[in-house]
C-alpha cells in the first residue's frame, strides 16, 4: 500500500463523512496508510476528542463526534478547546429546577 503524504488526525476528519461509522481498517484503505498507523492515531488524546468511539461485533468503530447518535440520547461531556461544554446548559437547567423546588417548599 503506497502512502500518499504525511497521516494527521486532519486528514482522517477530511476523509470520513458525518453520521458514518468506519473501523480502523475502512478508514486505512481511503487514505491508503497502513492499518497499525491509522490505529496508532486513533489512539492519541487529540483523537478521542475529534471523534466518538463505538465498539460492536466488528471492533472499534469511529465517526465524527456527535454525528452518528440519533439526538437526546447522548451527552456530549467533552470540553471543547474554547472551555465550553453542554453541562453548562445542563447545570444551568440543575439550578432552575432547585430555585422551583424551593420556592415551592416555602423557603426563600
Amino acid at each position: 500500500m503506497k502512502a500518499k503524504g504525511k497521516l494527521t488526525i486532519n486528514a482522517i476528519i477530511a476523509a470520513m463523512k458525518p453520521g458514518i461509522r468506519y473501523s480502523a481498517h475502512d478508514l486505512s484503505r481511503r487514505l491508503k496508510h497502513p492499518v497499525s498507523s491509522v490505529r496508532q492515531l486513533l489512539s492519541l488524546d487529540v483523537a478521542l476528542v475529534r471523534l466518538d468511539c463505538h465498539s460492536e461485533n466488528r471492533g472499534r468503530m469511529y465517526s465524527l463526534a456527535g454525528t452518528s447518535r440519533s439526538p437526546g440520547t447522548h451527552v456530549d461531556t467533552r470540553i471543547r478547546p474554547d472551555f465550553t461544554s453542554n453541562l453548562s446548559g445542563y447545570m444551568a437547567e440543575l439550578n432552575t429546577r432547585q430555585a422551583l423546588a424551593m420556592t415551592t417548599r416555602g423557603v426563600r
